[in-house]
């Protein structure tokens, strides 16, 4: 009965675990649970793993290659994807746009400019520079909803904002987040099953890094209109770099662990922090693996092991508890993150 609750339950925006009583008892005590349990795992129940992406671009400079992100090896070229009559061969795109995002069939690729004020975008062989409609932009994303999603600065405060991701058509439509006012957002990610937003901010003097999921409430059109108040995630972590989602509960947080530590991944899963105040317990074995100070950002190409780290030279894949540079490619970009 509690797997059903949460099951339903935590697809309401801004319900992120459940705990159950008895009338006239109160919470049911569980010796092995916690008194909110967020997970369908922590009962007992398998999840479904998220379908690990096998739509992806390499980069090198201006040159683009599609790829199978699955096929990625620890050393050598990566194979290119077999053509589809379907999508396009990939453009070649200046170097002066930087951070790369595809669509989950690879469709369409979305990139800022490296003075984070414009945001272009390609489909099939037309290509479209957005009209000015904010600074400070953060890194595009696309979500299985179909949406273009990006953050950054507009009439004095932050702004998120998403575009229809099957056509060059049309302008910004903004999702609301009053939470956000007086902050600027560093970068965002959508759920796998676009129910929720992960949100790294941070005041506009570069102090108190935040890391929130917040829900997205939708219209009955199923739009976007606005995030449902936020919940605190991976504390005690500092100095939020990139997100991205693992699964449906799971984030990875590319962020330090105290001030003047090393940048490095982190796992966070919703609801619980990272644990580190469980010393020994840390999922990514933080105490081995290689860390990354000039990392950029941050995908996945599946779950913990498949994490892909950026720096502004090159590209690397995790291998084992160490990362293995991803030969001849600047940027690994995985379709749908």
């Amino acid at each position: 009965m509690w797997a059903q609750f949460l099951a339903t339950l935590t697809q309401v925006p801004g319900v992120s675990a459940v705990s159950i009583e008895v009338q006239g008892l109160g919470k049911i005590p569980v010796s092995s649970l916690p008194p909110a349990v967020s997970s369908l795992s922590d009962l007992g129940f398998s999840v479904a793993p998220t379908v690990p992406a096998t739509v992806g671009l390499l980069r090198s400079k201006e040159g683009l290659q599609r790829t199978n992100p699955q096929l990625l090896g620890e050393s050598g070229s990566a194979p290119a994807a077999k053509g589809s009559k379907s999508v396009a061969d990939p453009p070649k795109i200046p170097e002066t746009y930087v951070n790369l995002a595809t669509s989950t069939d690879g469709g369409e690729i979305a990139g800022v400019s490296t003075s984070r004020a414009e945001l272009a975008r390609w489909r099939g062989g037309a290509e479209s520079t957005v009209p000015p409609f904010g600074t400070a932009l953060t890194n595009p994303m696309y979500a299985s909803d179909g949406r273009l999603w990006i953050a950054g600065l507009a009439s004095g405060g932050p702004r998120i904002w998403t575009f229809d991701g099957a056509t060059l058509s049309g302008g910004p439509h903004e999702v609301t987040a009053p939470w956000l006012d007086g902050r600027q957002v560093v970068n965002l990610s959508v759920s796998p099953d676009a129910t929720r937003l992960a949100v790294l901010s941070k005041l506009p003097n570069d102090t108190d890094y935040r890391f929130d999921v917040a829900g997205i409430v939708r219209n009955d059109s199923d739009m976007a209109m606005a995030l449902a108040e936020p919940y605190r995630q991976g504390e005690p972590l500092v100095r939020f770099v990139d997100v991205t989602w693992l699964d449906q509960v799971t984030m990875a947080v590319l962020a330090r662990e105290k001030e003047g530590a090393s940048l490095r991944p982190f796992k966070v899963d919703l609801g619980q922090g990272v644990g580190l105040r469980r010393v020994g317990q840390l999922e990514l074995d933080q105490t081995l693996i290689k860390e990354l100070p000039d990392a950029t950002s941050l995908t996945s190409r599946g779950g913990v092991r498949g994490l892909v780290v950026m720096t502004p030279q090159a590209a690397f894949v995790r291998a084992g508890n160490a990362w293995a540079q991803q030969a001849d490619a600047s940027e690994i970009i995985v379709g749908g993150t």
